[in-house]
């Protein structure tokens, strides 16, 4: 491609692109290099985060286990508590009729 006799180029002007586009080339590979390093950053914390959400799974099923087992002990104690009086009651109401019987 020719160019006219009035547009006329000098080399200081293409020096001085072609330097500006190197240095825009060089901003260009730092802010990639910056990308890929906060990429990296953000997927490693994004592990230790999937590990921490694991680790406060299992942490959470124990104190649900916990708890459970907790108020299962309760209802047992309270159903045994409860079994306990009522033999009771039917011993000593027996214990009565039994004496009943025998005055008689």
């Amino acid at each position: 491609m020719a160019l006219d006799s009035g547009a006329s180029v000098s080399l200081e002007f293409l020096q001085r692109q072609q330097s500006k586009m190197l240095d825009e080339l060089g901003q260009v590979r730092r802010d990639l290099s910056d990308v890929r390093r906060l990429a990296l950053g953000l997927a490693e914390k994004a592990d230790r985060t999937d590990r921490h959400m694991s680790d406060l799974k299992e942490d959470l099923n124990l104190i649900f286990k916990s708890e459970l087992m907790g108020a299962m002990a309760h209802l047992e104690t309270r159903i045994e508590t409860r079994l306990d009086q009522g033999i009771e009651e039917v011993r000593q109401g027996l214990e009565r009729v039994l004496a009943r019987l025998e005055n008689k």
